[in-house]
């Protein structure tokens, strides 16, 4: 057991990374368009939001990739894509080089998104989850706060550069520890659902493809909750990507003091995730009633 929770942590901190990183240029977006003359406000932004398009593109491809080869030798390669596009990032001369190597080092870091659900499912049983599934839950909330903050006071002390350097030897230490994570997959099993056992990567992609396209286009329950989450993605990006530079212009405040402010987010999706948490434990204790006729009821 002790070993599943040494995974349990080492992955935790690698998809910690992954929120981390973004919210990390936050800050300095700024500087950054200072350094590397952008001046059109939508690219500025586009230095921060090109990151989601390869955290929204990244799994599709993954995801077949970690079913036919493995989870740990997919996140393992992944990381050090990451690794070495996001050191790339550090070391931009110009806007193209920047939103190329972010937008690629995105794609990386998208492998914990399909990897570590699936090491902790195949980990726990679903009676020991919970507390694993909860570890997993913290890299989110507090990734993008505590990312900002940290990227406010490296930014204010040492260049904007160094955020991405630091996540690199952040991500590298990780990595390191990641390597210890046993590769105990048996490729020759298979559910009983398995037609085609020899099937190849590039069918596995545009099953999976395809899958993704007809559950979005035919099932509403995806429809609604996939509105629902780019909104909130939206929301929140727009948030970081203006909130400091709101504390900086109209407040005056120092960069590093500004970055602070993301702390009440921190504190705000904590607060949020006790209460949906405790929401839904309690509805789900509850019996569910179907109405059938107006004067009789189903318990189910």
């Amino acid at each position: 057991m002790s070993r599943k929770w040494i995974t349990a942590t080492i992955m935790s901190a690698i998809g910690f990374i992954t929120p981390m990183s973004p919210a990390m240029v936050a800050p300095a977006l700024s500087r950054i368009s200072d350094t590397l003359s952008i001046t059109s406000a939508i690219e500025i932004q586009l230095v921060l939001s090109i990151y989601l398009l390869g955290l929204g593109t990244g799994p599709l491809f993954l995801d077949p990739l970690g079913e036919n080869y493995g989870r740990v030798i997919v996140l393992q390669l992944a990381n050090l894509f990451y690794l070495t596009l996001n050191t790339a990032a550090g070391a931009a001369r110009n806007e193209a080089q920047m939103s190329c190597f972010r937008f690629l080092s995105s794609l990386g870091a998208s492998a914990t998104l399909v990897v570590e659900s699936g090491v902790l499912a195949d980990c726990f049983s679903e009676e020991d989850r919970g507390l694993a599934i909860a570890l997993y839950n913290v890299d989110p909330l507090l990734g993008h706060p505590l990312g900002a903050v940290s990227g406010g006071f490296v930014t204010r002390y040492l260049s904007w550069r160094w955020i991405f350097y630091i996540v690199s030897i952040l991500d590298a230490v990780l990595k390191a520890l990641a390597a210890l994570i046993e590769f105990t997959g048996n490729l020759h099993l298979h559910t009983l659902h398995t037609n085609d056992r020899n099937t190849g990567f590039l069918t596995s992609i545009q099953t999976s493809l395809l899958r993704s396209v007809r559950f979005l286009l035919t099932q509403h329950i995806i429809q609604i909750l996939s509105l629902y989450l780019a909104y909130a993605y939206g929301l929140e990006y727009l948030t970081l990507s203006t909130f400091c530079d709101l504390w900086v212009t109209q407040y005056n405040e120092p960069l590093q003091i500004a970055s602070l402010n993301f702390l009440s987010l921190g504190l705000v999706y904590l607060l949020g995730s006790v209460l949906c948490g405790y929401t839904i434990v309690n509805i789900a204790e509850k019996p569910c009633c179907v109405r059938i006729s107006a004067f009789r009821t189903i318990h189910l």
